[in-house]
């Protein structure tokens, strides 16, 4: 009898032992660097993440975006430029320690402007005032945002034993929407065209007002190291 109990006190021994080490592997695993490939709507890049701790981790990386095109509306042409870089850092937060929910905050830094010219066939209203297409000439509009962006979100990340893993976010990050407005043509010394163009400029401002909130929806695939 006491025979028996030493080895089944010995069995439950080995085996509470193996999965304190697999849990202590699993954890050490968990701790790894992963290196991930991201899509999202400021761009595609790359991402480093970290877990620090069972419930906190940090996040680095960059994305890009740059597109051009030209479109005709309403007698004019158009030529849309932007040319997007964005690194954020970010830190998140896991409510539960072995599961993929996480809160996340942090910043964006970088540029997220774009630039756009239009040149009127025909004659055109500008801060409530009709113009030539000679007086206005090619009129060139440049957005810009702030350099930093607050950033909060949600996201889920795949914590499993394997080293692959997908990633998703949902959040947003604020930007300080500024417009610039100027001009080529024959008027474009004229005091009260220019009037004319800041409130043109305001009006443009007022329609990318949702621009403040710009919101961030990407996913990512990475590998653990």
């Amino acid at each position: 009898m006491f025979k028996k109990l030493l080895t089944t006190s010995a069995v439950l021994l080995c085996a509470g032992g193996n999965a304190a080490y697999a849990e202590n592997l699993s954890q050490a695993d968990d701790y790894g660097v992963a290196v991930d490939a991201k899509i999202s709507t400021v761009g595609y890049g790359a991402e480093v993440q970290k877990m620090v701790s069972p419930h906190f981790g940090v996040r680095g990386g960059a994305q890009w975006a740059n597109e051009n095109f030209t479109k005709s509306k309403d007698s004019t042409d158009y030529k849309l430029d932007f040319n997007w870089f964005n690194a954020d850092a970010l830190v998140d937060y896991f409510p539960v320690s072995t599961g993929g929910f996480r809160l996340s905050a942090g910043a964006y830094f970088g540029d997220q402007d774009s630039s756009v010219t239009g040149t009127p066939n025909n004659n055109a209203t500008i801060g409530g005032v009709v113009y030539t297409p000679t007086q206005i000439g090619t009129v060139r509009g440049d957005v810009t945002t702030n350099n930093i962006s607050p950033y909060v979100g949600i996201g889920y990340t795949s914590r499993t034993e394997s080293r692959w893993h997908f990633s998703a976010d949902l959040g947003a990050k604020y930007n300080d929407i500024k417009v610039h407005l100027s001009n080529n043509g024959t008027l474009a010394s004229d005091p009260t065209f220019q009037a004319n163009l800041r409130d043109e400029e305001q009006r443009v401002k007022n329609d990318l007002t949702f621009m403040n909130f710009y919101p961030v929806v990407g996913v990512s695939l990475g590998y653990k190291f």
